[in-house]
């Protein structure tokens, strides 16, 4: 026969110590979300992203093809160069190694076509280049605020010059082949406005103009005679 008694306080003593372990385990379960949740708070607080340091970076696609790179070359300066799906170098922006800042265009066989650039860090500079990467037109703005204007022959040789001073000075030059100067056309604050052709030597020969009061004036010149001085526009600014 069951003792009812006997079993009741077995039933009881289980629950008891059942009550203690589910206790014991729901502090040790907190303690351990805790303490592990410190940890990766901790862990997460020293390791904080941090700067990428390096010589260069080079950017690839699916393919392994490149498509940018970044990279410091010592005589040329710092430079991100983007590339087109072949591979070809289409932008190069950066800064040389004098502090010059550019952005060169490249065509898709390499040829630099652009590039604008700013000279000790004053002159705006644009520079158009043909296939054969000759200089074909060149604009600059001087620190002054003059804008100058230059376009060459397929040999690279100033074929026109067009200016417009701050000093009042505007005007366009025309050069032959050789680079001699042949036209001139000016106008001067407060005297003629004009136009000059030169010979082959330089010689001024005909010149048609307005005086400062409007009235035409052609003069011829021959050898002989020393014709008036007439400032033509600033010559090619040398750049690099």
């Amino acid at each position: 026969m069951v003792d009812r008694q006997a079993t009741s306080e077995s039933l009881e003593r289980r629950i008891r110590r059942l009550e203690r372990n589910s206790r014991f385990f729901s502090v040790g379960t907190l303690t351990v979300l805790l303490l592990g949740g410190a940890a990766v708070s901790m862990g997460y607080v020293a390791n904080e992203p941090k700067p990428i340091e390096a010589s260069g970076l080079v950017l690839r696609d699916a393919q392994g093809r490149v498509y940018a790179r970044f990279e410091h070359v010592e005589e040329q300066g710092g430079a991100l160069t983007l590339s087109d799906d072949h591979g070809a170098s289409r932008i190069r922006i950066g800064v040389g190694a004098d502090g010059t800042p550019a952005v060169t265009l490249s065509d898709s066989s390499g040829h630099q076509l652009v590039e604008l650039s700013i000279l000790d860090n004053a002159t705006p500079r644009i520079l158009l280049r043909d296939k054969r990467e000759t200089e074909r037109a060149k604009l600059l703005l001087m620190p002054d605020g003059s804008p100058l204007l230059y376009l060459k022959d397929e040999k690279g040789t100033n074929r026109v010059e067009l200016a417009s001073l701050w000093t009042g000075l505007s005007g366009l030059a025309i050069f032959d082949e050789a680079g001699r100067l042949r036209g001139l056309v000016s106008a001067l604050p407060n005297q003629k406005h004009g136009m000059v052709w030169l010979d082959s030597e330089g010689n001024p020969k005909v010149q048609v103009g307005l005086t400062a009061d409007g009235r035409p004036v052609v003069t011829g010149f021959d050898r002989a005679t020393e014709p008036e001085a007439t400032d033509p526009p600033a010559r090619e600014v040398d750049a690099p």
